[in-house]
């Protein structure tokens, strides 16, 4: 679905680039910053970029090809720069380019983690540390509420509860920051239209008389994401 998204995706990520700024932030007043840096789930490299412009070596990774090449037309001239085609879903190729060396970051792209929780602890159990950023429960509210008022499945989010997170990670160092982002859409067809150009599968399941009802819902949209930014080391 992200391969798809290629050439769309940069330019309507709004809220995911101001979330990598965010994040961005918090990790460079939170930890001490190794050379090596290693973007899981890079997209066209938001969060990565602003470690490249401080000089540190960045290998972004994703698991769409097209995204990655997104990324090399935009790093060209950056020597700093490497990019891989990974998965953090296949914990042994992911494992053999992590050290303790190096830190691992993500930006709003863990949610698509088969488990999130072995993900994370692969990443965290091989580097120096992992920080990140994923939407959480409380996210999308008006776009579940108008799913439910329109009897309407969707099957395109499951967001964790951030409790989970830190019950399971006790045992780790954890510092974390809650964030709250939003974005307004003239009609819900603008904001449908921002999931596919970010990629997201907007895959809504029930007839399509409930659907054709939704599209012509013409009221302001309200597109709200509560983010979980968090940095794990051992």
């Amino acid at each position: 679905m992200f391969d798809l998204a290629h050439n769309t995706y940069h330019d309507n990520a709004l809220q995911q680039k101001y979330v990598a700024n965010k994040l961005f932030n918090f990790i460079n007043n939170n930890i001490k910053l190794p050379e090596n840096i290693i973007d899981i789930g890079c997209g066209t490299g938001f969060l990565g970029e602003k470690f490249l412009e401080i000089n540190k070596k960045v290998c972004f990774s994703d698991i769409s090809l097209q995204m990655i090449n997104e990324c090399k037309k935009r790093f060209l001239n950056y020597p700093n720069a490497d990019f891989k085609l990974l998965n953090f879903d296949d914990y042994e190729a992911l494992k053999k380019n992590l050290s303790t060396e190096t830190l691992v970051i993500s930006n709003m792209s863990l949610q698509w983690a088969k488990n999130f929780f072995k993900s994370c602890n692969n990443i965290i159990e091989n580097s120096s540390a992992f920080a990140f950023s994923i939407p959480i429960k409380g996210s999308l509210n008006e776009w579940y509420q108008l799913l439910r008022q329109y009897n309407i499945s969707f099957n395109g989010f499951n967001f964790i509860d951030p409790q989970e997170v830190f019950s399971f990670f006790e045992n780790r160092n954890i510092k974390y920051e809650v964030l709250d982002t939003s974005l307004k859409f003239s009609n819900i067809t603008q904001l449908v239209k921002n999931f596919r150009n970010t990629g997201v599968n907007c895959k809504l399941l029930t007839n399509s008389k409930n659907i054709k009802k939704l599209l012509k819902y013409r009221n302001p949209v309200n597109c709200n994401y509560k983010v979980l930014n968090c940095i794990i080391s051992i």
